[in-house]
C-alpha cells in the first residue's frame, strides 16, 4: 500500500496492537481529505492471537472517531485472521472471484464465519468477466 501513499513510517495497526501502542499512530491521513488508511500487517505470519480484548478496544475507539471502518482481511483460505476479525466486527462481506472460487469453498467460508459469530451482510463477485458473443463483436 505504502507504494501509492506516501506514510512517514511503515506502522500497521497489528504493530500496534502487538505493542500496546496506540493504534491511531498507525492510521494515516491521505492528503488533506478525510480518508485515513492503514497497514494491516508488515508481515505474512498469520497473527490470531492478537484478536482480543485490545483489538475490540481498537474497534471501539475507531467507530466512536471514524463515520465507517474498513477492514480488508486476506482470504479465509489463506489465514485464520479473517475469521478471527469476523467475530469483533458488525459485519463481513464476503468477496468471490469469478471463475476460480469453486461454490464448495464459498459455502465452507460462510459457514466458518457464522460458527464464529460473524454476521455476513453479502457477497461481491469480483472478476467477472462479460463474454462478447462472435455475432456481436463483429459490429463493434
Amino acid at each position: 500500500m505504502d507504494g501509492f501513499f506516501d506514510f512517514q513510517n511503515d506502522s500497521s495497526w497489528i504493530d500496534a496492537l502487538k505493542s500496546a501502542g496506540h493504534p491511531g499512530e498507525a492510521f494515516h491521513r491521505i492528503g488533506q481529505s478525510k480518508l485515513f488508511v492503514s497497514l494491516s500487517c508488515n508481515c505474512a505470519v498469520s497473527t490470531p492471537e492478537i484478536f482480543n480484548d485490545r483489538f475490540e478496544c481498537m474497534c471501539e475507539k475507531l467507530k466512536a472517531g471514524f463515520d465507517m471502518v474498513l477492514i480488508d482481511s486476506v482470504p479465509l483460505t489463506i489465514s485464520p485472521d479473517g475469521l478471527a476479525i469476523a467475530s469483533k466486527v458488525d459485519g463481513v462481506i464476503l468477496v468471490v472471484e469469478a471463475e476460480k472460487t469453486r461454490w464448495q469453498t464459498a459455502r465452507q467460508v460462510r459457514e466458518s464465519i457464522s460458527k464464529v459469530g460473524g454476521n455476513i451482510l453479502g457477497v461481491v463477485l469480483n472478476k467477472k468477466r462479460y463474454y462478447i458473443p462472435e455475432s456481436i463483436f463483429k459490429y463493434l
